[in-house]
């Protein structure tokens, strides 16, 4: 060893100096290095209570279907004299971080995020104000190709009664991308001229404005049909929805239905409700369904704690309650009607019939309804559950190439109130019924997509459960005074 060197100042000076650089090359080269892999396996974390700003599973498979350019652009001020619009846009900007991330696919970013402040950048707002003829502030512009779908602060949040339960940005800004990346557009008719439940009633027992709402949110267009004003099936018709006739539909409307069930592949979605003669029983049977006119009826187990509606919990394996099983969902229906497979069905190979939900084993269908009183279980004459109340019907044509080919399709359930206003509210009833009109138009990749609640809690209990509750919420408080006046009594002796 050269001890010379080692006591050499200026030669230490020199090591000391190189090893400096080194040092500095290596702490580049390691955030480089951090960098390029970030960029490549990017990992949010959302540690917010209720997963604010995580995206849902349908989300992200609705950014996986994207395939062109798209654009969101953020017309709300990050610095502003209103605090609300600054928490506003923190919402939104934390959010749409993530889908800028989940939208790269093959290294390319589809979708990008333009924040526009309205304040410092007036002459590009003008200009955009211009481009897309709007005259509202405080918004976001979902914008591909010609199309544009607006976001407005009423869109972002969930309020009632002048409080703000929640933040729904998720919903809204997924809508707007589907809307705006959708190619074609899915016509629902709603039938009307029997006394059907109206699309723009806002009647919590009887209107399906909520249910409108919701389709139009998923990029569907409803319409009226009336085939007494018009006598005939619109050609766009991609769903044909019949809910509660209370009277008869008449012969040449049922000869319509049938035409377009079997001529054009048509699509069906009928509910029922018990105690109407609706005219169907033929177009029905056609497809292997019978809507028997009864009444079922059920023990307490049945029912909710606080009203007369069925729990219902009785799900086939099928994809149409793929969710229902997979997170343990009930619906919550009124008071139904057997519908049930025919039996001779199974002598057409071409139909493929299958009953999806039923009742609880704690149901009956009741034969002496117009005459017993109270109403009561008779092994003798009732039929006890579980019950089918929706049955679903497919037909199948086979080609000469042997290759099956889908026709029409159709679903009827044994009753309209679940997705009546005050019903549709319900987690359970909003995910069977989409997914079964995502069957019934073939739209399978729909199915396996939950949609995420936002701040919304249910608990579902029949009246037993409920009692069984209170006897023991009463009981513990009391066993807790006893056990504290023992020892209270011990220590004094």
């Amino acid at each position: 060893m050269d001890t010379n060197k080692i006591s050499n100042f200026s030669y230490i000076n020199k090591v000391k100096f190189v090893r400096q650089i080194l040092q500095a090359i290596l702490l580049v080269s390691l955030i480089i290095g951090i960098n390029a892999i970030s960029a490549q396996y990017f990992k949010q974390i959302d540690i917010t209570k209720n997963g604010l700003y995580s995206l849902s599973a349908e989300t992200k498979a609705h950014l996986r279907t994207l395939d062109q350019p798209t654009k969101i652009i953020v017309l709300i001020p990050k610095d502003s004299n209103q605090p609300e619009l600054e928490q506003i846009h923190s919402h939104v900007g934390r959010l749409l971080r993530s889908y800028e991330a989940e939208s790269i696919q093959n290294g390319n970013r589809l979708l990008s995020v333009e924040y526009v402040d309205p304040f410092r950048q007036r002459s590009k707002v003008q200009s955009i104000y211009d481009e897309f003829k709007i005259n509202e502030e405080n918004i976001l512009l979902i914008v591909q190709e010609d199309r544009v779908q607006i976001v407005r602060q009423a869109d972002l949040y969930s309020v009632k009664n002048n409080e703000i339960l929640g933040f729904k940005g998720e919903n809204a800004i997924t809508s707007g991308i589907i809307n705006v990346n959708s190619k074609t557009i899915q016509n629902i008719y709603f039938l009307v001229g029997h006394g059907e439940k109206d699309i723009d009633d806002n009647d919590p027992q009887n209107g399906l404005s909520s249910l409108k709402n919701f389709l139009e949110n998923k990029n569907f267009k409803t319409h009226r049909l009336n085939l007494y004003q018009n006598p005939n099936i619109p050609k766009d018709s991609s769903l044909i929805l019949i809910v509660a006739p209370q009277g008869k539909i008449e012969d040449f409307e049922v000869e319509l239905l049938r035409r377009y069930m079997t001529d054009r592949n048509g699509r069906i979605v009928a509910l029922i409700d018990p105690g109407r003669v609706h005219g169907l029983d033929e177009l029905f049977f056609d497809w292997g369904i019978i809507t028997d006119n009864k009444f079922i009826f059920g023990s307490e187990q049945s029912f909710l704690s606080n009203s007369d509606d069925f729990i219902i919990n009785q799900f086939a394996d099928h994809p149409i309650n793929s969710l229902m099983l997979d997170y343990n969902l009930n619906a919550i229906f009124g008071q139904p009607r057997p519908v049930k497979m025919d039996p001779l069905s199974v002598n057409n190979s071409r139909l493929s019939v299958t009953e999806i939900i039923g009742t609880g084993d704690t149901t009956w269908i009741e034969n002496n309804y117009t005459s017993e009183s109270p109403i009561s279980y008779n092994p003798d004459t009732d039929i006890q559950g579980p019950i089918s109340i929706a049955t679903i019907s497919n037909l199948s044509h086979t080609s000469s190439l042997g290759i099956n080919i889908p026709t029409g399709r159709m679903a009827v359930f044994g009753s309209s109130t679940f997705i009546a206003n005050n019903h549709f509210q319900i987690f359970g009833n909003q995910i069977l019924f989409y997914n079964t009109i995502n069957w019934i138009l073939d739209r399978m990749h729909f199915l396996n997509i939950p949609v995420k609640p936002i701040n919304s809690y249910q608990i579902t209990m029949n009246k037993k459960d409920a009692q069984s509750l209170l006897v023991y919420y009463a009981i513990l408080p009391i066993f807790i005074a006893l056990w504290g006046s023992l020892i209270l009594y011990l220590r004094k002796r």
